[in-house]
């Protein structure tokens, strides 16, 4: 059975797992976000399954790191297509 969880009870299991985690609620809300973590939106609940997370913080995550796309980055003038 998947190990479906909000943030919070996601960060409560850690913790209780591991007192002196490093991991906090923003940080792992911020990897949810920017879509390093997958995730299922439930109404303004986001749900995380514990999994997925223990396999991308000891690195066994069998997808490579999602690069967040934002729109503030400097690109080369190549990557443009030429208009003629």
């Amino acid at each position: 059975m998947t190990k479906m969880r909000t943030l919070k009870e996601a960060i409560d299991h850690i913790k209780s797992v591991d007192p002196d985690t490093a991991l906090t609620y923003h940080a792992l809300r911020t990897m949810v976000l920017s879509g390093v973590i997958p995730h299922v939106s439930i109404g303004k609940k986001r749900l995380v399954n514990l999994n997925e997370i223990e396999q991308y913080l000891t690195g066994n995550s069998g997808s490579p790191p999602v690069e967040p796309e934002t729109s503030d980055k400097i690109r080369r003038i190549s990557e443009y297509q030429k208009v003629g």
